[in-house]
């Protein structure tokens, strides 16, 4: 699931959010970290602001996307993908 990425200290709770939260926003995590990351979130200004960032950075993203000037077909493919993170 971490292929390429950084190798995370999981003993530092905001470390361990920070490298699950693309995978927490994907619904790709195990639940017990899914708890894990709900709580923390709950608990955490600067962690939920991350998260805040990034839920809305997809949103814009999937806005300007799906609102470009591309052939139908291949703006079809990135709006049913992108709506699928969602």
């Amino acid at each position: 699931m971490n292929e390429g990425r950084k190798i995370c200290d999981l003993s530092n709770e905001c470390e361990r959010v920070a490298c699950l939260i693309h995978e927490f926003m994907d619904k790709e995590i195990d639940e017990e970290s899914c708890r894990f990351i709900q709580a923390h979130l709950s608990s955490c200004p600067k962690c939920h602001g991350r998260f805040t960032f990034e839920t809305e950075l997809r949103g814009t993203i999937k806005k300007c996307v799906c609102s470009a000037n591309l052939p139908p077909d291949l703006r079809s493919r990135i709006c049913s993908a992108l709506a699928k993170e969602t």
